[in-house]
């Protein structure tokens, strides 16, 4: 599900610019003639897959626990450290990472971007033998990934 939200993001956020660059003449001639514009399927499409980016997000972070002991030898106290540390990064990565990114790529490249980096994340996550690698990969890129997507 992770994998597949994630690409799906991906290829909703190329949709999306792809849509944008060409909806922006056609929503300008139909402001002139006074009609509404509905929403565009490619921004239906990026709404299902962010959804299901957040599914797996979720479905993660509820995951961690149950593999941590197991993989580490880590208890809630470990976790906690962790949990922590990703909102800290979180917050850091919005305050300085994520208008620099969006303003020098767009937002759509920008969440595709970030749906890459969290589909990597999430397949590695689980992968990685090394406690102190598996922390790397969430409070990097999981975290900016998670952070461009909002």
């Amino acid at each position: 599900v992770a994998v597949l939200g994630c690409t799906c993001s991906a290829f909703a956020g190329y949709m999306l610019e792809e849509t944008l660059n060409i909806s922006l003449a056609a929503d300008a001639s139909r402001m002139k003639r006074g009609t509404t514009a509905s929403l565009q399927r490619s921004v239906w499409l990026a709404s299902a897959a962010m959804l299901m980016t957040a599914y797996a997000f979720s479905a993660l972070t509820s995951a961690l626990p149950l593999f941590y002991v197991p993989m580490y030898h880590w208890g809630p106290r470990e976790l906690g450290m962790v949990a922590t540390g990703f909102g800290f990064s979180m917050a850091f990565y919005n305050i300085m990472v994520t208008k620099p990114i969006i303003k020098l790529f767009g937002a759509a490249r920008a969440s595709m971007f970030a749906s890459i980096l969290m589909g990597m994340a999430v397949l590695a996550c689980s992968m990685v033998p090394s406690a102190a690698i598996h922390v790397i990969f969430m409070l990097s890129e999981f975290a900016i990934g998670w952070v461009l997507q909002l």
